[in-house]
């Protein structure tokens, strides 16, 4: 399974497609050698939290093939997050589109919120947003902030248009 360090993710919700993704234990569709951490520069991801980037963290679940890249800062939105070394974060995440999770979404469709202009299609579930471009599954997370779900999303979305930008050119 594909951790999502420990509890440190205290203050994001979980997204819909990701907890499809990484539940699911048969054979991707297709498997691809997309890094989500080229997907979006330190730069980059610095303008959408708002905080310098300082490290990368690179993480592939072998049995789906999703791929996250986890863009932390020093920031800590919350001194109790410390003790988790839960610092402010984005999650960019890779995933293959599979027959398990086009169902997931569209048996969850009323629980989403679409987003018009991204990708093939893209939603919002809480403050996560997720693109599907082609067979590739895009999901941008801000992570330990306890914030309204609006400024969670803002980033997030923005996020995803930069990945998905990159991903289509690519």
């Amino acid at each position: 399974m594909l951790q999502r360090d420990g509890g440190r993710r205290v203050a994001a919700s979980v997204a819909l497609v990701l907890s499809m993704v990484v539940s699911l234990a048969g054979t991707p569709a297709h498997a691809s050698d997309t890094d989500p951490c080229s997907l979006l520069t330190k730069r980059e991801a610095s303008k959408v939290l708002g905080a310098k980037v300082v490290k990368l963290r690179r993480e592939t679940d072998a049995a789906s093939s999703v791929a996250t890249c986890t863009y932390r800062t020093k920031v800590y939105k919350e001194e109790r997050l410390r003790k988790f070394k839960g610092s402010y974060s984005l999650a960019i995440i890779w995933s293959p589109l599979t027959d398990a999770v086009r169902t997931g979404i569209d048996d969850n469709r009323a629980d989403l919120d679409p987003i018009s202009g991204v990708g093939d299609e893209a939603y919002a579930s809480n403050g996560d947003v997720f693109a599907i471009v082609g067979t590739d599954v895009i999901q941008a997370s801000v992570l330990n902030w306890q914030t309204g779900v609006s400024s969670l999303r803002a980033r997030a979305e923005r996020a995803v248009r930069l990945a998905v930008a990159r991903l289509s050119a690519g």
